[in-house]
């Protein structure tokens, strides 16, 4: 505690008197920040499944990119026809490695919301993978061809 520590307090606590907070004002910015966002076309993608149990290719093999772990995580994002699938498991310095997969298949730009924002292309066949993900809470969003709506889903931690 430092001697600047007691003003700061009464300080506070003058202004939290003479000025309060509205008690409506987290509910009242989301939901402009939200209605902000309404004017882009968006398809919701939600979070059909999340599993450490990794099966087959994914689970049992090793490669150089994507060498195969315990603690790996499949998560399934779809609406619709569209689906995304996330295989995330740990990489390099306490980051981690996030492939992902688009179906139906499409070359697309991604963006990975979080604590940094990440943009990779999507491959013809789909295909897309981050490294240095720094762990956190993080929002996908694929860029949709033109006439097309872009696909968002909701916060999820990795």
């Amino acid at each position: 505690m430092t001697e600047r520590d007691p003003i700061f307090t009464r300080l506070r606590s003058f202004w939290e008197a003479a000025d309060p907070m509205p008690a409506d004002l987290p509910d009242t910015m989301i939901a402009r920040v939200w209605a902000a966002s309404l004017d882009e076309a968006y398809e919701h993608l939600v979070l059909i499944e999340q599993t450490t149990q990794l099966v087959g290719s994914r689970g049992a093999a090793a490669s150089v990119d994507a060498p195969a772990t315990a603690s790996a995580l499949l998560m399934q994002f779809g609406s619709g026809a569209d689906k995304v699938l996330l295989r995330v498991h740990a990489g390099p310095g306490g980051t981690l490695r996030v492939d992902g997969w688009l179906s139906p298949v499409r070359a697309a730009v991604v963006h990975l919301e979080g604590p940094d924002r990440l943009t990779t292309q999507a491959s013809a066949g789909g295909r897309f993978a981050w490294v240095g993900v720094r762990p956190g809470s993080h929002r996908l969003r694929v860029e949709a061809a033109a006439g097309a709506s872009a696909l968002l889903t909701d916060p999820f931690d990795l």
